[in-house]
């Protein structure tokens, strides 16, 4: 790790110590606490663009300039649709990863 990526750990640590000392009663939204029954989710829209491909778009959040966008060639979707069925079809698992 670079010394300019640890001072940015450093900063952003102390950013959220002080923003938890400021609302020590502020509530657990993270995945761990079984209350949070809706998580945050921004807005999806699927269509199909002029060259038959279907297109995933993601509203903006806060913090962007443009939506995220995801495009999926149309002999891709069935792969994709499987893919996502075998997620939908699974318990939810709301314990974080490795990642967060």
């Amino acid at each position: 790790m670079s010394s300019q990526d640890n001072n940015r750990q450093i900063a952003l640590a102390a950013v959220a110590t002080t923003l938890e000392d400021r609302r020590p009663d502020a509530p657990d939204w993270s995945p761990r606490n079984s209350n949070v029954i809706i998580a945050e989710q921004r807005s999806l829209m699927v269509y199909v663009n002029p060259w038959g491909q279907a297109v995933i778009r993601q509203e903006a959040s806060w913090d962007q300039q443009e939506d995220d966008v995801v495009v999926v060639d149309h002999a891709h979707l069935p792969g994709l649709i499987k893919s996502l069925r075998e997620i939908a079809d699974q318990p939810l698992d709301r314990e974080p990863g490795e990642d967060g």
